[in-house]
């Protein structure tokens, strides 16, 4: 019981590593001299001369953050960047969206955007897709030229 008391207050004793771990938190409050954090460390640091004092990073994310930042407007700005952008934006806008169920209408766009553009977080690729696209689509391909090294001083 004490432990998972010590755990809420944001500290642990490792015994079998010799060790007290604290969290950030708790090892802010401590630098105040004379909190009870301190006196605390202090106390172990006296019962105890041969423990460790360790600070705990913050908390770990153990889900996979594929989808951050994946919003409707990114995803109708991606399907308008492709070759077939016209069609996949109206799929998208009339089909994918009308879901009636609206609890679930995100997560259902979600997974169709992703299984239509498996490789949005890759721009690269994407890019490289409408580049090949707009070749063979006879369009014209802007490129940069390298300057002879010295930079204009005026604008002609």
């Amino acid at each position: 019981m004490a432990v998972r008391e010590n755990v809420r207050l944001g500290y642990r004793l490792d015994w079998a590593n010799n060790r007290m771990i604290v969290n950030h938190k708790f090892a802010q409050r401590a630098e105040a001299i004379g909190s009870q954090e301190y006196k605390l460390i202090l106390q172990v640091q006296n019962d105890f001369p041969q423990i460790e004092i360790c600070e705990e990073s913050g908390r770990k994310i153990t889900s996979s953050r594929r989808s951050k930042g994946l919003t409707y407007d990114y995803m109708r700005h991606v399907l308008s960047m492709l070759p077939n952008g016209k069609e996949l934006l109206d799929e998208f806008n009339n089909k994918v969206l009308v879901v009636p169920d609206s609890r679930h209408r995100y997560q259902f766009a979600k997974e169709w955007f992703i299984s239509e553009v498996p490789d949005y977080k890759s721009p690269f690729d994407t890019l490289e897709r409408i580049r090949t696209a707009d070749l063979a689509n006879n369009a014209p391909v802007f490129e940069a030229k390298k300057s002879a090294g010295k930079f204009p001083t005026k604008l002609s």
